[in-house]
C-alpha cells in the first residue's frame, strides 16, 4: 500500500483477532469476518449469530428465509435469494423444489388440475 502512495498504513500486531481478543469493545464495532466455517467473530470471537454460509454457494449470508420445500428456517445470501429456486434450505431442497414445479407445469400444460399446497 506504501507502494501504490498511501501514507497512513499500519498492520495490527498479532491481527485483527488477537486484536479482539486483548482489546475486547474497545473501537471495534460489529463482527469481523474469518476465512473459515464460522464466517465471522463477535467481540468474544464466538462465531457470527448473523452470517452463515449459503448452502448454494458457500458466501457469506445474513438474510434469513423459510425454506420454499421443506419450510426449514435458513440463511441464504444475497445473490442466491434472488433466484427464486435458490430460496431452500439446501441444494437438495432447491433441488426437489424446482422438480416439483416443472412436474407441475408439464402437468398444467397438459390440463391436469392440481391444488398447491405450501412447500411443494
Amino acid at each position: 500500500m506504501h507502494q501504490q502512495g498511501f501514507k497512513n498504513v499500519y498492520q495490527l500486531d498479532g491481527g485483527i483477532l488477537n486484536y479482539i481478543e486483548q482489546r475486547p469493545n474497545k473501537n471495534f464495532e460489529g463482527e469481523c469476518f474469518v476465512f473459515d466455517h464460522r464466517v465471522a467473530v463477535d467481540q468474544k470471537l464466538q462465531p457470527s449469530s448473523t452470517y452463515k454460509l449459503c448452502p448454494h454457494c458457500g458466501q457469506p449470508g445474513a438474510t434469513q428465509i423459510q425454506c420454499r420445500k421443506c419450510e426449514a428456517d435458513a440463511v441464504v445470501c444475497e445473490a442466491c435469494i434472488q433466484a427464486e429456486h435458490l430460496q431452500t434450505c439446501s441444494k437438495n431442497c432447491a433441488h426437489h423444489y424446482q422438480r416439483n414445479r416443472e412436474v407441475k407445469g408439464r402437468q398444467q400444460a397438459q390440463g391436469y388440475r392440481f391444488e398447491v399446497t405450501r412447500g411443494n
